[in-house]
C-alpha cells in the first residue's frame, strides 16, 4: 500500500472508495488492461472495513429474493461464481434452512417451493430434528437449503493479494473531498500526512463509496443521486449448542435471520423490524451521511429482536448478545416496491465524460457490475 507522496499524480483510471466494490473494480480494470495506470484510494487505513464488514457475510443464492425474480436469478449465476474464485474465503460448515411464516408472511410454503424450482435452487424439507426448534403455530414450513457465508477478514486478505499482484496502487488515508469537471477529470483529495491538498488526474474515475456517495457529488457541484439510506445494526451472537452449526432465514416479511459470522466466529443476527433503526433520503436531508453516522446514539434493539424472533423459535431466548456492527446501508428507493438489489452504474454522471457512480446492492453482485465495465471498454 502506497502513501501519497506527491501534490499532483496522473493515472488512466482513478478508483475512489476501497470497499469490497471499489477493491474489486479496480483489481478488474487493471487485470483488463495490464499497462494502465490504476489507482485506488480510500479514506480508511484498511480496505474494507466498513460496509464490506458491518453486515451479515451471507453468500446469496436466490433464496432472499421471492419477490425479485431477476435478482433471484443473478444470485444464483453469481453465486456459483463467486464461491469459486473466492472459495478459501467461504464457510460452508453450516447448514442452511429458511422457514415460512404462517402470518404476515408476502409468500407461502406453495410459492416459496415453486419459485425456487423456477430458478434451479437447490431445496428440499428440514429434517424432523430440526423442525422440531420451530413454532408450527407460527411456522408454515421449515426447508433446507444451499447458502454459504463469507469470512470478510480473509476476503480483505485476498483483495489485498489481488490489488498486489495485479499492480494497483492503493492510497489509503486519503480521503477524496471534490472533483474537478475538467478534461481530464481531477479530483482533490487530502490526507492528514500530506498538506496541502493533492489532485489526481484521470481519464476514468469511478467513484464507489456507498453511503458517502452524494457527499461527495454535492462538494463537486454535480446533483446528487436519489438514494435511500438507513442506518443498521448487525448483532453478533452467541448462540445456543443446538444451533451453533445451522443458519436461519425466516421468509418473506417483517421476521429474522442468524447465521455464522466467520471473523468473530459467532452468530450474525438481524431483524427486518429491528435492524433499520431509522432511514432517510439523501435529497432530503439537512446533514451528510457521515456527520449522522457519527452522532448517532448507537441503542441495540437486541432485546426487542430476541423477543420476537423467539416466538417462532423458543431457543433464540438463549442468545448472548456480544457486540453490534453498526452501518448505513445505501439503497435504490425502487426496491421499496420488490426487495430487489441492482448494482447502481452511473455512466458518465451528468454528462461529465469518464465519471461513473457505483452503488453495489450485495457483494456477489460484482460480477453484474464487471459486465457492464467490459462494455464500456
Amino acid at each position: 500500500m502506497l502513501s501519497l507522496s506527491m501534490q499532483r499524480l496522473s493515472c488512466n483510471t482513478l478508483v475512489i472508495g476501497g470497499g469490497f466494490f471499489g477493491a474489486y473494480l479496480a483489481f478488474y480494470t487493471k487485470s483488463f488492461s495490464p499497462s494502465s495506470r490504476v489507482v485506488l484510494v480510500e479514506k480508511e487505513n484498511e480496505i474494507m472495513k466498513r460496509a464490506s464488514y458491518n453486515n451479515q457475510a451471507r453468500i446469496h443464492n436466490g433464496y432472499h429474493y421471492p419477490r425479485s425474480f431477476v435478482t433471484a436469478l443473478r444470485s444464483r449465476d453469481n453465486f456459483k461464481r463467486f464461491t469459486e474464485e473466492f472459495k478459501e474465503c467461504v464457510k460452508k460448515d453450516f447448514k442452511k434452512y429458511y422457514a415460512v411464516s404462517r402470518i404476515n408472511s408476502k409468500v407461502t410454503s406453495a410459492q416459496f417451493r415453486l419459485f425456487c424450482e423456477r430458478i434451479k435452487a437447490p431445496l428440499k424439507p428440514a429434517p424432523g430434528k430440526i423442525a422440531s426448534l420451530f413454532n408450527r403455530d407460527y411456522v408454515e414450513e421449515v426447508f433446507q437449503v444451499k447458502e454459504y457465508a463469507f469470512d470478510a477478514d480473509l476476503l480483505r486478505q485476498q483483495m489485498r493479494t489481488k490489488l498486489t499482484d495485479s499492480g494497483v496502487e492503493v492510497i489509503l488515508g486519503c480521503k477524496a473531498v471534490k472533483i474537478k469537471k475538467n478534461s481530464p477529470l481531477g479530483v482533490v483529495v487530502k490526507s492528514p500526512k500530506q498538506l496541502p491538498n493533492s489532485l489526481i488526474s484521470a481519464q476514468k474515475v469511478f467513484v464507489c463509496l456507498y453511503a458517502e456517495t452524494n457527499e461527495l457529488l454535492s462538494a463537486s457541484g454535480i446533483p446528487k443521486l436519489d438514494l435511500k439510506q438507513q442506518m443498521t445494526e448487525t448483532c453478533i451472537v452467541e448462540v445456543p449448542d443446538e444451533l451453533k452449526n445451522l443458519g436461519v432465514t425466516v421468509m418473506c416479511g417483517p421476521f429474522f435471520s442468524f447465521m455464522p459470522f466467520p471473523p468473530e466466529k459467532m452468530h450474525s443476527f438481524t431483524h427486518v423490524r429491528y435492524t433499520p433503526h431509522f432511514t432517510w433520503y439523501d435529497k432530503r436531508a439537512k446533514r451528510k451521511n457521515s456527520e449522522i453516522f457519527r452522532s448517532f446514539i448507537r441503542d441495540s434493539a437486541f432485546i426487542k429482536m430476541k423477543k420476537d424472533a423467539s416466538r417462532l423459535i423458543p431457543l433464540i431466548e438463549k442468545f448472548k448478545y456480544k457486540k453490534s456492527l453498526w452501518e448505513i446501508k445505501t439503497l435504490l428507493p425502487v426496491s421499496d416496491l420488490d426487495d430487489g438489489r441492482p448494482v447502481l452504474f452511473k455512466q458518465n454522471l451528468s454528462g461529465v465524460e469518464g465519471l461513473n457512480v457505483v452503488i453495489g446492492g450485495k457483494i456477489d453482485n460484482i460480477y453484474d457490475l464487471c459486465g457492464r465495465i467490459a462494455e464500456i471498454k
